[in-house]
């Protein structure tokens, strides 16, 4: 339970929409700082220029700017890109200034010395600009990446969502089929009692019992799991219900590709024809394959029975029904369907490979 919610908290998508508020927050605060702190600096150099020019011979401004230029060079540093040659071209002028009573060096030389040093800030001022304008993109492109995950998340979630009512609902379908099926075996049940036939009315009741069990199972199927899985569950309920063999092979990629409706088609089909097996073909052995054929998928569904008949007489009605339905379904997602009576009954069923 813990892992869970530990699974649920840290997801993803949650970690990278931190991380991108936490770095374009902490971008913004430390850009402003260090563009002020850029500009104090150019701003104190640029007062520098122009008291030094009225004032040159004033002792206490000289010692007031010393101690100016190197309080704004420590608040400079820790927010903006440390630079070697503004560090060395500031303190040269520190140096003028502390020095300026025996130094020989021009007032020209010196306030040259000055505009050099502005321009090395405004590169500096450039280079701070484009990086941290750099980091506030890369957050805003993590928080797009977060939403773009849990906008497909959300997506996943929705399609398993109609995916899980349209199995459900074919799933209620088919039950009410079976029903029908297990109505009709105690129907022939009555009727053989009725007449005193206690082979026939065995045989029916044994019937019944095995729909009504293959019935209840039907509806605990883990309709969320994958295709295959289901398919697994379907053949091994029918079998222990029907006590009837089943073989189960698949050499298909393509069907997992397939969309959720076709899926629940094929696994409605599936249901339909074991149904009818059991009922009709007296089978032993029930096979279902899926393969590959060049850009088709081929699905299908053989007995080792007596085989059917598409054109069948009145009084098997129940079976010309199920085979009528199998045919709309396949009819409904644009497949082909073939009923084979070689030994015994094959349904193949042919769809497009969504892979080509």
């Amino acid at each position: 339970m813990l892992l869970k919610k530990l699974k649920t908290i840290f997801r993803i998508e949650y970690i990278l929409i931190l991380i991108s508020v936490f770095a374009f927050t902490s971008t913004l605060i430390f850009k402003n700082a260090g563009t002020k702190n850029l500009y104090e600096l150019d701003f104190m150099i640029s007062e520098l220029e122009v008291d030094f020019s009225n004032d040159s011979n004033n002792p206490s401004f000289l010692t007031d700017t010393q101690n100016y230029c190197d309080t704004v060079w420590h608040r400079f540093l820790p927010l903006t890109y440390y630079n070697e040659a503004i560090e060395n071209q500031l303190s040269i002028i520190i140096s003028r200034i502390k020095n300026f009573s025996t130094s020989n060096v021009s007032a020209e030389v010196f306030l040259g010395e000055c505009v050099e040093l502005q321009k090395l800030i405004r590169i500096n001022q450039s280079e701070l600009q484009f990086g941290y304008e750099s980091l506030l993109i890369s957050s805003l492109f993590l928080l797009f990446i977060a939403i773009a995950i849990i906008l497909y998340k959300a997506l996943l979630q929705k399609n398993e969502f109609v995916k899980l009512q349209s199995m459900e609902t074919a799933q209620k379908k088919f039950s009410r089929d079976l029903h029908d099926g297990a109505a009709q075996d105690l129907a022939a049940l009555k009727l053989y009692l009725q007449n005193d036939e206690k082979e026939k009315a065995v045989f029916y009741a044994e019937h019944a019992f095995k729909e009504v069990r293959y019935l209840i199972d039907s509806t605990h199927l883990d309709l969320t799991a994958g295709f295959e899985d289901i398919v697994k569950e379907t053949l091994a309920s029918f079998e222990k219900n029907f006590s009837i063999n089943t073989e189960y092979f698949c050499a298909s990629v393509g069907v997992k590709k397939l969309s959720g409706d076709i899926q629940i088609e094929l696994l409605r089909i599936l249901q339909e024809a074991l149904s009818n097996s059991a009922r009709h073909s007296g089978a032993t052995l029930i096979t279902v394959r899926i393969t590959d054929v060049a850009n088709l998928i081929r699905f299908t569904i053989s007995d080792n029975g007596k085989g059917i008949n598409e054109e069948l007489p009145k009084e098997n009605s129940q079976n010309h029904y199920g085979l009528k339905n199998i045919k709309d379904r396949i009819d409904a997602i644009n497949g082909s369907v073939e009923f084979i009576n070689e030994g015994g009954t094959t349904i193949a069923i042919t769809l497009k490979n969504p892979l080509h």
